[in-house]
């Protein structure tokens, strides 16, 4: 058991850097399907005046890192996770129009098979929602959400301007 466990830190290891341009020829092609639109598990929206350069560091803060293994749902400005252990994450996704959502899995490093099929997916959003504080709300901006991105993009460029 010791030595399948090294052979498969050992795989993750190589395929690391490779793996994003893997994942993105297995879907382009149709070798691997990767259900189109979003996944379920709303959290909320991110707070107005907030941007998403912002909020990648608040949650960097909470723990959060990069998980470029993970797949790119539509719209997504990024997506982090935070570990639990060495089998399970909080992945927690950020959309293009403000738009969070988040749930609680089994590590793809972990076990492929049950991450690729979702096996033991949950929502947690109480965990999230913890993790997340009063950098979301509820209900959308009143205005159009992505007028709001927009806003929010001008704003931090105008700061690193100055």
């Amino acid at each position: 058991m010791v030595v399948f466990k090294k052979i498969k830190r050992l795989i993750w290891f190589l395929l690391t850097p490779i793996w994003p341009y893997m994942r993105d020829f297995l879907t382009a092609t149709n070798l691997i399907w990767h259900e189109k639109g979003r996944q379920r598990y709303y959290l909320g929206w991110l707070k107005p005046g907030v941007t998403p350069g912002e909020f990648k560091m608040h949650m960097k803060t909470k723990g959060f890192g990069n998980h470029f293994i993970a797949w790119i749902d539509e719209n997504e400005e990024f997506s982090v996770r935070r570990l639990d252990g060495k089998s399970h994450q909080y992945h927690l996704r950020l959309f293009k129009d403000g738009n969070i959502r988040g749930h609680y899995e089994v590590t793809p490093e972990f076990d492929i098979y049950d991450h690729f099929w979702e096996k033991g997916m949950e929502a947690r959003r109480e965990e999230f929602l913890e993790f997340l504080g009063e950098w979301v709300i509820q209900e959308p901006s009143p205005k159009k959400p992505r007028d709001f991105l927009r806003k929010a993009y001008k704003k931090a460029r105008y700061k690193l301007r100055i």
